[in-house]
């Protein structure tokens, strides 16, 4: 059966794979730097087969006897493993800084262990709508005979795969058919497009048979690479870094490794810049399985196989790992970005953030550790760990997990990588990479070129000793950039420029400048060396357009822009900011620039303001949405004139310091609480932050009242006896609810007076109320009326005889009955009151006063009538 076939003539890609990998990879899609121009690459074939679906239910499995199988090839061994560590000389370094306490990187927090990674591969266990039984083949590639290729993978639509399937293959070479194999499917990434297995190195092939079981995919391929060839010109081949005595525990010089052109990296196959971190805590150590059979000359085409599958196939933007080493101890540059640097890979997930990832090539699940390999990944990984200050034997936490700073990939993930052979090796290996940091090298031959003395740099160089000076030698040539020159020394930079001078950089402040694009930064060239500054505590360059701090609980973060301008020019400012701890970021719900410092948050909106101390704490602990509830600050903290307790104000809000804590008001409270006079006000200042009050409404508590509010009536004020009483008795704040206006006197009463969403208040030396339907017959009322009806005279009550709600006024009384307010009041109501009221023979009222005939006034009640005429009442009985 034939089945489709695409054939792709790739060029320039730099021989793509000898050797593909089944890499136990996790790995996260990150962007890549630029294409740059790069020599004559090979022309690569990609060959893409479909496979044929089948049903679940009637999948057969192809029978050993489909074409001829050869017993299974034993592969290759591996170097063998020596009976002793590998050992070799620490290469030179630099010596000591020229401060005494130059910006080392500080390390995490420890937290508790928790257990060590699986051992193995856990394949991921869901539901499906469709059962399939794990031997039940649902796709599979027949005896095809196919171009000459020499690695291959198999993908798959991953939009909608629940479940990890089993993908087994084998090889025809020479006419002989290998035993079948399993790929290993990748666990790099999620949510792709496309996903599959890891790619594997076979060897030279030209047909192959492939399955899939276990699980239905969609739209299943297999990609056979066939690499072309490529001859890498030898100065692409870098050089271990020169060096001279360095001290113990100073940086290791780099190794000698093969640069991603000496490879054949075709740089336009990667999708931009790749991101860099801050620093490095930890190393992970991988390993890319697959076969252990190539030689030394085929070891760059392994590395071009994977990243070429990676990129063309998977659709990746660049090769996971930072680094690859063969096992002949070859080292070769991995992710684009500049080895020197804290590129952040794409090989261990969420462990890709300030980690550096190395995997030794080759599988060391099934052979032993080659001692030439280990070796040159101790040379490598000493490098990089020393360049950030970093203890080999330590522990860091990374995303939640305490691990050891040299850790492997299955102490982060559940995989076998880098395989059991190297596991029992981790040991060893931190304390050889220990041995290279703590160890002096003597000795060394002098390094060509040196600095030239008749440039900027070269004369500072001299001048600082020359390669007997704290400078030492120089790694690398002196190199033009944004409009300047830089070279790389072993501990420091330097720059110079006609503007600014020659200046150094060193320690975290080097690592954090180089992250952020050195001179072509928006920092631009540095102006100082690194000195003591802005406290004897804290470290720091100045550039043209920011600085870089360091601090030993934060390390090294920059200032720049108007925050900048405002923290050189004001030391009050300084002062109450301290080191920064993070950079400059857009608050997500003010829309406004925001920096964090040791002990204060600048914002600009326009102009730079700040919160320090206490006040900037409680912001902080505060969420995005609730800082935008409060706003940014005004201007700088002050002292209440009325309360002598320092005061902040916001855009939204009041901060008060007092009792050791900050009490705030905000919002609506916080308008009202500015508009009457704040703390100068007869409210005083806050007791308590903003809290619910009765029926939704939100509550602020002073020392002489209270505001409340509510959507509907906004921000009111409860002061005076009227608090007195609504927060010491709990029935009559239930009862009334919050207020909807404010305190006001009374017309015609001459009282204060103040409506609630439920009752009135009124104050008569004590405060008593109107709550519910009597409340509203009230209201309905005007104020003449009112006054006819005089105030209440104590809380509402239940009649011992009819059992009903009465409310006793000064000249009234009411009763609710059927649903609605019955009153008596003037004369009539006190004869009422005379005869006993609603337990006398009359009862209770049948409705309010009418008028009568010849100008009276008539109450009807139960049993009888009062009349008010000609200046007295006359009761008559039904």
């Amino acid at each position: 059966m034939l089945f489709p076939r695409r054939t792709l003539s790739v060029r320039p890609l730099p021989a793509l794979a000898s050797l593909l990998t089944a890499a136990a990879l996790c790995v996260a899609v990150l962007p890549a730097t630029p294409a740059v121009a790069e020599p004559e690459a090979a022309e690569v074939e990609i060959t893409e087969l479909a496979l044929e679906v089948t049903e679940p239910d009637a999948a057969p499995t192809p029978e050993a006897s489909a074409s001829p199988e050869a017993s299974a090839s034993p592969e290759a061994s591996a170097s063998p493993e020596p009976s002793a560590s590998p050992e070799a000389n620490a290469s030179p370094d630099a010596s000591a800084s020229p401060e005494p306490s130059a910006s080392p990187e500080p390390s995490a927090s420890p937290e508790p262990s928790p257990s060590a990674g699986a051992q193995a591969r856990s394949r991921q266990t869901r539901e499906q709508s469709v059962e399939v039984e794990e031997d039940t083949v649902v796709a599979e590639l027949t005896d095809e005979s196919t171009p000459s290729f020499s690695t291959l993978g198999v993908t798959w639509d991953g939009s909608d795969v629940e479940v990890e399937p089993e993908v087994e293959f084998r090889t025809r070479s020479d006419g002989s058919w290998s035993s079948w194999q399993t790929a290993p499917v990748s666990d790099a990434v999620s949510g792709q497009e496309r996903t599959g297995t890891d790619p594997v190195y076979v060897g030279e092939s030209d047909g192959v048979q492939v399955r899939v079981s276990g699980a239905e995919v969609e739209d299943p391929q297999v990609a056979l690479i066939d690499p072309g060839s490529f001859e890498a010109p030898a100065v692409l081949t870098r050089q271990a870094a020169p060096g001279t005595a360095r001290a113990a525990g100073s940086v290791v010089p780099r190794p000698a490794y093969i640069s991603r052109a000496g490879w054949g990296a075709d740089e336009s196959w990667r999708c931009g810049a790749n991101r860099v971190n801050s620093t490095i805590q930890a190393a992970i150590v991988h390993h890319t399985a697959g076969s252990n059979s190539y030689t030394r000359e085929q070891s760059a085409g392994v590395v071009r196989g994977i990243y070429a599958y990676h990129t063309r196939t998977l659709g990746w933007c660049d090769i996971g790992y930072n680094f690859l080493i063969d096992k002949y101890g070859q080292v070769f540059e991995g992710r684009a970005g500049g080895v020197d640097r804290p590129i952040m890979g794409a090989h261990a997930t969420s462990w890709n953030t300030d980690t550096v990832g190395i995997s030794f090539m080759g599988n060391y699940e099934t052979a032993a550790a080659p001692a030439a390999m280990l070796e040159a990944g101790a040379q490598v990984l000493a490098w990089k760990l020393s360049l950030h200050g970093r203890d080999p034997q330590g522990k860091v936490t990374l995303v939640g997990k305490y691990i050891n700073r040299i850790a492997g990939h299955g102490d982060v993930m559940s995989t076998a990588c880098p395989g059991r052979y190297v596991r029992a090796k981790m040991g060893w290996l931190r304390d050889r990479v220990e041995a290279i940091i703590d160890g002096s090298v003597e000795d060394e031959p002098t390094p060509t070129p040196t600095p030239a003395p008749t440039t900027p740099i070269g004369e500072r160089w001299q001048a600082m000793g020359g390669p007997d000076g704290v400078l030492g030698w120089p790694v690398a040539p002196e190199q033009a950039i944004a409009g300047g020159t830089w070279r790389e020394f072993r501990n420091h930079d330097l720059f110079a420029s006609s503007r600014t001078g020659v200046h150094w950089t060193t320690g975290s402040i080097r690592t954090r400048y180089r992250a952020l694009g050195t001179a072509r930064s928006v920092l631009g060239f540095p102006t100082t060396d690194e000195r003591a500054w802005p406290t004897s505590a804290t470290r720091s360059n100045t550039f043209e357009h920011g600085a870089i701090v360091w601090s030993k609980p934060r390390g090294s973060h920059e200032i720049r822009g108007a925050f900048w301008n405002s923290y050189r020019s004001d030391s009050r400012m300084r002062q109450l900011l301290g080191a920064p701890r993070a950079a400059e970021h857009r608050h997500p719900r003010l829309g406004v620039a925001v920096q964090d410092f040791e002990t204060g948050i600048a914002f600009w909106d326009g102009g730079t303001t700040a919160l320090g101390g206490g006040f900037a704490n409680h912001y902080r602990r505060l969420t995005d949405a609730q800082q935008a509830e409060r706003g940014i600050p005004l201007g700088p903290e002050e002292t209440s004139r009325t309360k002598r307790v320092p005061t902040q104000r916001l855009s939204k809000a009041t901060f008060f310091w007092v009792d050791g804590g900050t009490r705030e008001v905000y919002g609506g409270i916080n308008d009202k609480y500015r508009q009457l006079g704040a703390e100068a006000s007869v409210l005083g200042l806050p007791l308590s932050t903003e809290k619910a009050g009765p029926n939704g409404s939100r509550m602020s508590e002073f020392e002489g009242g209270a505001i409340l509010w509510t959507k509907q009536h906004g921000a009111r004020v409860v002061r005076g006896g009227f608090w007195d009483a609504y927060r010491s008795d709990s029935r009559l704040r239930d009862s009334l609810g919050a207020p909807t206006t404010d305190e006001a006197p009374h017309r015609r009463l001459g009282i204060p007076v103040q409506d609630f969403e439920k009752g009135r208040t009124f104050w008569t030396g004590r405060t008593t109320a109107l709550t519910g339907g009597f409340a509203n017959h009230y209201r309905r009322l005007d104020q003449e009326a009112q006054y006819g009806r005089g105030v209440p005279t104590g809380p509402e009550q239940t009649s011992r005889t009819k059992r009903v709600p009465v409310q006793r006024l000064t000249k009234s009384t009411f009763y609710w009955v059927d649903g609605r307010t019955r009153e008596v009041y003037g004369r009539i109501n006190d004869k009422y009151r005379e005869l006993g009221a609603e337990a006398s023979r009359l009862g209770l009222p049948l409705s309010s006063e009418k008028a009568g005939p010849n100008g009276s006034r008539v109450s009807a009640f139960e049993h009888g009538a009062i009349t008010w005429a000609n200046g007295r009442a006359t009761v008559r009985y039904y």
